[in-house]
């Protein structure tokens, strides 16, 4: 089932952006996500992997409709907390998402694609079930913050020892796999380890600064084109032909048919 947070691996990650470099860094991931993926108010957005509810905090607050989805128990009790209950919180996994295509406006995986069993099976669920956009938030494999954290796990047992770090190419090329010619636009904060990101505001918060593939927290929107999701037909069908052939209708029953109506054939959006 990938990496389920524990409860001592929540409250650690809980007591981590109480921090003032965890408040920074949780800043600048914000304001990054809100620039790229553009939240208008009553969307329907899916929080996938929504941990302690942090980023679902900040949308309701946009007043998008929110609903999470997180493995952990742990993390789905400190969420209750946090948004005191005014969210639809949900246990299950990001590879197999209890809902129906087109769901949500938008879908959002915000440091979850790292600790999943099988990352392409949750973004093809995550552009399954959106309408719109889907936003993926992930620690960049190219990043100082990224090298140093594999460094140091040769030499002590960290969770990030268990997570898997993505470029922009490779989500790039995942997208392009499962959306087709989907738009997308991306950025990246925290070019600077973390330590020092929250005393070079200024500099970490620049456009310019962002627009470059080696920032610790990579953000990535993609814009689904348009599609009309047909209802599904059986292949085979038990039924068995007895008897003679029906007689060819004539002229007059065909023109009192009622044809069948777009609804019938094509599903709803």
């Amino acid at each position: 089932m990938g990496c389920v947070f524990d409860q001592k691996a929540a409250e650690s990650q809980e007591a981590w952006f109480k921090t003032k470099t965890g408040q920074a860094s949780l800043r600048l991931q914000q304001e990054l996500i809100l620039r790229l993926l553009k939240p208008r108010p009553r969307e329907r957005l899916l929080d996938v992997g929504c941990g302690s509810g942090l980023h679902l905090k900040m949308f309701m607050g946009r007043g998008l409709a929110v609903t999470g989805l997180d493995p952990s128990p742990a993390m789905l009790d400190l969420a209750r907390t946090r948004l005191d209950r005014r969210a639809d919180l949900i246990p299950g996994r990001a590879e197999d998402l209890p809902f129906e295509d087109n769901e949500f406006d938008i879908v959002t995986l915000i440091t979850c694609l790292e600790f999943v069993d099988d990352p392409e099976a949750a973004l093809a669920e995550a552009v399954r079930v959106a309408r719109s956009r889907v936003f993926i938030g992930v620690l960049n494999r190219l990043s100082l913050t990224a090298m140093g954290r594999r460094v140091k796990g040769l030499f002590k047992d960290s969770l990030y020892n268990q997570a898997r770090f993505f470029s922009l190419w490779e989500l790039q090329g995942l997208i392009k796999t499962l959306a087709g010619p989907a738009k997308m636009r991306w950025a990246t904060v925290q070019i600077l380890p973390p330590s020092l990101s929250s005393r070079a505001w200024s500099l970490e918060e620049q456009p310019v600064i962002q627009k470059n593939p080696f920032g610790a927290f990579l953000g990535l929107v993609a814009d689904l084109p348009y599609t009309i999701r047909p209802l599904g037909l059986p292949v085979k069908t038990s039924l068995k032909m007895v008897g003679k052939p029906a007689p060819t209708p004539s002229p007059t029953a065909c023109d009192l048919a009622r044809p069948p109506s777009a609804g019938e054939i094509f599903g709803e959006r």
